[in-house]
């Protein structure tokens, strides 16, 4: 799994393939990026 962080002013998490994801700074540096990945890792298991 790849995960590129990326300055934007966009809130939303997107897919860019089947294993690499965009995060927005703003989400990542948030609880709300922690609730995300925590679920994609159970998906993933």
């Amino acid at each position: 799994m790849r995960i590129i962080v990326l300055p934007v002013l966009d809130q939303q998490i997107r897919s860019a393939g089947t294993s690499t994801y965009l995060v927005p700074e703003l989400v990542h540096a948030s609880g709300a990026y922690d609730d995300w990945l925590r679920e994609l890792v159970r998906k993933l298991a």
